[in-house]
């Protein structure tokens, strides 16, 4: 996982100072943040190949139907690279770190 960027306090203010004066540098931000929010929204994700490849080959971690569900929904997602709901994906997630754990006790 890679740490997240913050800016040094110059930075901060150079951002407020542009953000204040730069009407068309402060449209354009507010445009992508809001393009970013509706992404977001969205709920529909392409799994990663992690997901992907335990959810096909490897289904340790999987206790109940929905959790079985999840893993066909998440592999047939990632083989053909279409995106399926984020509920299907955390639960794939959720197996994944229940076997990880398995491994450690």
């Amino acid at each position: 996982m890679s740490k997240h960027w913050n800016p040094s306090r110059s930075e901060r203010k150079a951002f407020a100072i542009r953000m204040r004066e730069d009407k068309e540098f402060r449209e354009a931000y507010q445009k992508r943040k809001a393009k970013k929010i509706d992404k977001r929204m969205d709920g529909y994700y392409i799994p990663t190949k992690r997901q992907g490849l335990y959810a096909t080959f490897d289904q340790r971690g999987a206790i109940n139907e929905e959790d079985l569900e999840a893993f066909k929904i998440v592999a047939s997602s990632w083989s053909t690279s279409t995106k399926c709901h984020h509920d299907y994906i955390h639960r794939v997630n959720e197996c994944i770190r229940r076997a990880d754990k398995s491994y450690e006790d």
